[in-house]
C-alpha cells in the first residue's frame, strides 16, 4: 500500500478526498492511522484537515462553586440538581486539559463573550454535546428570567438564546393543601448533530414537585428562534400501558449524565408508579419514543443509578451497590440496543479506587465522565481529585488534585464554524 508522501498524495490521490473519507472512522482508527508513517501523520495533523476530522475527548470543564441563592428543600431533602428555582449556583471555571498543553485549547473564562454579553459575569454550563456548550446568564443570581447562551469555545463562535418564558416565584405556604406545589426544577438540554445539521435544539423540562408531580416542556429550534411549549403533549401513563410519556415521571435527572446516541438524547428520570430509575429515550421535538430498564447485577441488592452516557457508540451506564463494607460500582454496555441487551464490562470496588474500605454515597463522589473512545471512566473524590480508571489494565491515575468544586463538564472539540453561532468575538 502506498502511503501519503509530504505533499498528500497517496497514490495520485489529492488531501480532500482521503480526509473525506477519514472523516466517517473511528477517532481510535485516527489515532492508529497517525502511527503508520510520517506522511499519514502529517495529513490527520494538519490543521485544515484536523477540523474535518472526528474529535475526542480534550478535557474538563471544572466549575468552582462562587455564590447561590437560598435552596427551598421539601421534605426528604435537597432539591433536584439541574438548575431549581431558588437554587441558582454560579461557578468561576477552569479547564482541565487532558492533553498537557500549556496553553489550553480554550478559555474558561469566556473572555470572548463579556463584551457583548456584560451580565456574563454570572454564568453556569448547563449542559454539553458535540462540542457546543449551553450557558445559562443573567444579571442577578436571584433572578431567574434568565437568558441562554450556546456557544463553541474552540471557534469562539456563540449566539443568545432568549428567555423560554418560564419564571420563577416562591412556592405557595403550606396550608394542608397536598397538592400544592412546593418548587419547580429546570432542566435544559442541549441537542446538536454536525452531521445531520448546523441547527441545535433545547429541551427544557420544567419539574413541578410536590406531592402531584407534574414535568412540562418547552422547546427552542434555533432555525425558526422560537420557543414552543409542548407540555400538552405529555400523557400520562394509562393503567397497564407499555410507552409512558415523560408525564410518568416523577423527577428527571441532568447530574447523572446523558448521552446523545442514534439521534436521540438519553437521560436517567424516576417513574412514579414503578418507583424506579429508567433511561428516558426522547427526539428532538422531546417525544418520547422509549424507555430502556436499568441492568440490575444478580444476586445484589437493589442498584442505584450513578451515571448514564456513551462510550465507542454504545450507550453505557454506571451503578453503584453496597457489597459488605465497601462500594462496589459497575460499568454496563448496552450490546443490542434493540433487544436491550446490558453486558457487565466491568466492576470496581471504593477500595480499588479510593483506597478506602468505607461505604461511598453520592455525596462522597460523582462520576464525572465515561471517555468516548476508550475504556476509561472518571471519577472526582470530593475533596480529594479527580481519577481515571481504565477498564484494560485496572490502572487508577490522578487526572487533577483539584479539590474545589463538585461541577465537571467534559469537552470534546468541534472544530468546524458555523453558520447558526453568527457571533465572534
Amino acid at each position: 500500500m502506498d502511503f501519503p508522501k509530504r505533499d498528500g498524495a497517496v497514490a495520485g490521490l489529492p488531501d480532500d478526498p482521503l480526509v473525506e473519507i477519514l472523516s466517517r472512522v473511528p477517532v481510535k482508527s485516527l489515532c492508529r492511522f497517525k502511527c503508520v508513517s510520517k506522511g499519514w501523520r502529517d495529513l490527520i495533523s494538519d490543521p485544515l484537515h484536523r477540523r474535518k476530522l472526528p474529535q475526542t475527548l480534550e478535557g474538563f470543564f471544572h466549575g468552582i462553586r462562587r455564590k447561590h441563592g437560598e435552596i427551598h428543600r421539601g421534605e426528604g431533602g435537597d432539591v433536584g440538581d439541574g438548575g431549581c428555582s431558588g437554587c441558582s449556583y454560579w461557578f468561576d471555571y477552569v479547564f482541565i486539559d487532558m492533553m498537557g498543553r500549556s496553553v489550553p485549547l480554550v478559555d474558561p473564562s469566556f473572555s470572548f463573550l463579556t463584551e457583548e454579553l456584560p451580565g456574563l459575569e454570572h454564568v453556569r454550563i448547563l449542559h454539553s454535546c458535540n462540542g457546543l456548550l449551553l450557558l445559562r446568564h443573567g444579571p442577578d443570581p436571584y433572578i431567574h428570567t434568565l437568558g441562554y447562551v450556546v456557544c463553541n469555545p474552540a471557534t469562539e463562535e456563540w449566539v443568545a438564546v432568549p428567555n423560554s418564558g418560564w419564571e420563577y416565584s416562591d412556592p405557595p405556604e403550606r396550608d394542608g393543601d397536598k397538592d400544592s406545589v412546593r418548587y419547580i426544577c429546570e432542566y435544559t438540554f442541549l441537542i446538536f448533530d454536525p452531521a445531520v445539521s448546523s441547527h441545535f435544539r433545547l429541551l427544557q423540562f420544567l419539574h413541578k414537585i410536590g406531592i402531584l408531580n407534574e414535568v412540562g416542556l418547552r422547546t427552542y429550534s434555533s432555525e425558526t428562534g422560537v420557543w414552543t411549549d409542548r407540555s400538552g403533549e405529555l400523557r400520562s401513563l394509562d393503567q397497564g400501558g407499555q410507552s409512558p410519556q415523560l408525564g410518568s415521571f416523577g423527577s428527571v435527572s441532568s447530574s447523572l449524565g446523558s448521552a446523545f446516541i442514534n439521534g436521540m438524547l438519553h437521560f436517567i428520570a424516576n417513574h412514579i408508579q414503578k418507583d424506579q430509575e429508567l433511561i428516558v429515550v426522547v427526539d428532538w421535538e422531546g417525544k418520547t419514543h422509549r424507555v430502556i430498564s436499568w441492568p440490575q447485577f444478580h444476586g445484589c441488592s437493589r442498584s442505584e443509578p450513578a451515571f448514564v452516557g456513551q462510550s465507542q457508540g454504545r450507550l453505557c451506564c454506571i451503578s453503584e451497590h453496597r457489597d459488605h463494607n465497601s462500594t462496589q460500582i459497575t460499568i454496563w454496555v448496552l450490546e443490542d440496543y434493540e433487544k436491550e441487551e446490558w453486558v457487565m464490562k466491568d466492576r470496581v470496588s471504593s477500595f480499588q479506587l479510593f483506597g478506602s474500605v468505607k461505604w461511598l454515597f453520592h455525596f462522597d463522589y460523582i462520576v464525572v465522565a465515561i471517555h468516548p473512545d476508550r475504556n476509561l471512566i472518571f471519577i472526582y473524590h470530593r475533596g480529594q481529585k479527580l481519577i481515571s480508571y481504565n477498564m484494560d489494565n485496572k490502572e487508577v491515575h490522578t487526572v487533577s488534585a483539584l479539590v474545589e468544586g463538585y461541577e465537571w463538564t467534559p469537552y470534546v472539540p468541534y472544530l468546524s464554524e458555523s453558520p447558526v453561532l453568527s457571533k465572534k468575538h
